[in-house]
């Protein structure tokens, strides 16, 4: 987006210069110095030449004030009839944040097609039935949008922010993205090509690993598809483009897509969608799919790449709301972070992981509580790492952290209202971006079917007490662990070792 607008400077500067040399204008007396080798301002003490900021200037009219709303603009629906979802909020200001959420992702993957959505997430925006990828390049550029698309397990996003008066560009280049894929071969070659590069990071970065594996041992169902392309399938899909393909045309449909908005009205967007989003076949709804958490164990032993582990239990997904509030209020409580994190929401000085285990190990270089939550089912845990510590003696760092979160009387008034202020207080800032708050909308209509009320949220992280999160955290140690390390990980005690601490 720094390219249209070098572009527009240039062109504004570049005339007023031209004029400027060609009417031998001289300079307007504002306290500069009409020398190049004098670009300072005369700032004498004492003395001023130039007038305050304050003053008006003569012959400009004042502006009114801005007065913000009254109240919070509603959530706005509508439904487009092959069943695509509309939400928006028509908040103030210069710019719309708009996205295409889909009900779709890794879990909904066959497994000859798996990977295929972390390869849509890559060819988004590329060429369509309408545009070839130059043509969309530079459109976005003319129109200075950012677009961006993400694919996780569950769902598969396409988002774009741009000044409010470009909206129906906007919206139309965003539809004919999803509606209009054109899946060339050639340019899937080429995504597949990034994709091993990216592959060969992730086989250096220890913490992704242990994630992705932690998915994979936690849970039965489509949950522990990987969300990330085996190498071995990245060339079957460059070979076999139609496998993609197939797989779009069978999960995007219209009945599992949510269009969300900040900074637009739903009748407007319903108006301007019509025609291009409108166009998808209605589909069937997402099926059931009936993942579930079970624990499990995953050792990768890695020469050289220090010790990383992480100890997680199963936790509330998503739509049990008290049960994932809690996980939230947990995730700020206990905290952590690397050994340079000094402060921040959820993390640093006044978190329990920073002050129980970084504080007073040196060798340690990040401990972090951590959680994934979906619709229905999640975990959470301590990932912990060093390059000097034992791996055995770092899940039983873990291991009494998790213990000493589950005993009775443990968590303080203090450490609590702390939590609960930053967990709010981070939501509440979060929700100032519009693309943020797009976002949320969005996600919310594809988890709930509609947008909640954030006051709901603040009241159940209020409604939390110290007994109320010890009792969660000792209900999901109740359930079978999951165990993930890699690197110099050979003296792991087993599984069923660490299970019994627990029981």
């Amino acid at each position: 987006m720094a390219m249209p607008l070098a572009r527009a400077f240039g062109s504004l500067v570049g005339p007023l210069c031209a004029m400027t040399a060609r009417r031998n204008l001289a300079p307007v007396a504002v306290g500069f110095a009409s020398s190049a080798s004098e670009l300072v301002p005369s700032i004498a003490p004492g003395v001023s030449s130039q007038p305050s900021m304050l003053t008006p200037m003569p012959g400009v009219p004042t502006p009114p004030a801005y007065v913000p709303p009254a109240t919070t603009p509603a959530t706005e629906t509508a439904t487009l009839p092959n069943g695509v979802r509309i939400a928006t909020e028509n908040t103030d200001g210069p710019m719309i944040a708009a996205g295409i959420y889909a009900d779709v992702g890794s879990m909904h993957e066959a497994p000859y097609q798996s990977g295929a959505c972390h390869l849509l997430e890559k060819l988004a925006f590329k060429s369509t039935a309408n545009r070839t990828h130059f043509r969309f390049v530079r459109e976005m550029e003319a129109i200075g949008v950012g677009m961006a698309a993400a694919a996780s397990r569950e769902q598969l996003v396409f988002h774009a922010d741009a000044l409010r008066a470009f909206t129906p560009e906007v919206v139309e280049m965003l539809a004919d993205a999803v509606v209009n894929p054109a899946f060339l071969p050639w340019e899937i070659t080429a995504e597949v090509e990034k994709m091993k590069l990216e592959l060969d990071d992730l086989d250096k970065n220890p913490h992704q690993q242990i994630i992705e594996g932690a998915h994979m041992a936690a849970f039965t169902g489509g949950l522990d598809k990987p969300l990330v392309a085996p190498r071995h399938q990245l060339d079957v899909l460059a070979k076999h483009p139609e496998i993609v393909a197939e797989f779009y045309q069978t999960n995007v449909c219209g009945k599992r897509i949510a269009f969300a908005a900040s900074g637009a009205s739903a009748g407007e967007m319903a108006r301007l969608l019509e025609p291009t989003l409108g166009a998808l076949p209605a589909g069937n709804p997402t099926p059931a799919d009936g993942s579930a958490y079970v624990g499990g164990e995953v050792k990768t032993n890695a020469v050289g790449m220090g010790a990383n582990v992480m100890l997680a239990f199963g936790c509330p997904g998503w739509r049990d709301v008290k049960g994932s509030v809690g996980v939230t209020v947990l995730n700020v409580l206990m905290g952590g972070g690397g050994s340079f994190s000094s402060g921040g929401p959820g993390k640093g000085m006044h978190s329990r992981l920073y002050k129980r285990v970084l504080q007073k190990n040196a060798s340690i270089v990040n401990c972090s509580f951590v959680n994934s939550m979906f619709n229905t089912t999640g975990f959470a845990g301590i990932l912990i790492s060093s390059g000097e510590t034992p791996a055995s003696h770092l899940v039983d760092i873990a291991s009494a952290e998790l213990l000493e979160l589950a005993k009775p009387g443990a968590l303080t008034e203090e450490e609590v209202a702390r939590a609960k202020a930053s967990a709010i207080s981070a939501v509440l800032f979060n929700l100032e971006s519009k693309s943020i708050a797009a976002e949320d909308i969005g996600r919310q209509v594809l988890t709930y079917g509609a947008k909640k009320d954030l006051k709901e949220y603040v009241d159940a992280v209020n409604a939390l007490t110290p007994k109320a999160l010890q009792e969660l955290a000792a209900s999901m140690m109740k359930s079978t662990p999951t165990l993930v390390s890699y690197g110099d990980v050979a003296d792991m005690p087993r599984l069923s070792m660490i299970e019994s601490r627990f029981k």
